[in-house]
């Protein structure tokens, strides 16, 4: 929640976790995979919307699909320039991940901050909902084209 990187570093993290490379052994890469890959259904939301399907509500949000792997790792808090530290204070709320199948295989991060509370909803919520949002419509675009 108190990152100073923006999601170009994050994604870079990921990529060096998800792709061969030489800074990591495979050992650790399937190691950290894993851990990415073991994810509470209380804390499936963000990038898995789309790759695991359209409904993406709580409390589980999103059910694994068969054949799509979603390594994942969210973070959220309130901003840390509120004083408060309560409901009264906007979010920040992040999602990074790495997600290969049916045709697909991409590292996306998305950040948010200042996730403004509602009368319907908390900022936790709202950021949520536009990271699934965006996650839906990345899925979506990144189609495989069919060959004719």
């Amino acid at each position: 929640g108190n990152t100073t990187t923006i999601a170009a570093d994050q994604v870079a993290v990921v990529k060096t976790l998800a792709y061969d490379n030489d800074i990591l052994t495979p050992t650790a890469r399937d190691y950290g995979l894993h851990l990415m890959e073991s994810i509470t259904p209380k804390q499936r939301f963000g990038v898995t919307c789309g790759p695991w399907g359209t409904v993406c509500t709580g409390p589980d949000y999103a059910d694994p699909v068969p054949g799509v792997t979603v390594a994942l790792k969210n973070g959220w808090k309130y901003v840390p320039s509120c004083v408060k530290q309560d409901e009264s204070c906007s979010w920040q709320v992040n999602s990074m991940g790495w997600v290969q199948g049916k045709g697909r295989d991409y590292v996306v991060a998305v950040l948010t901050t200042d996730d403004p509370s509602t009368k319907d909803s908390s900022g936790f919520d709202y950021g949520i909902d536009t990271i699934q949002g965006l996650s839906q419509r990345i899925w979506d675009n990144l189609a495989p084209t069919e060959s004719h």
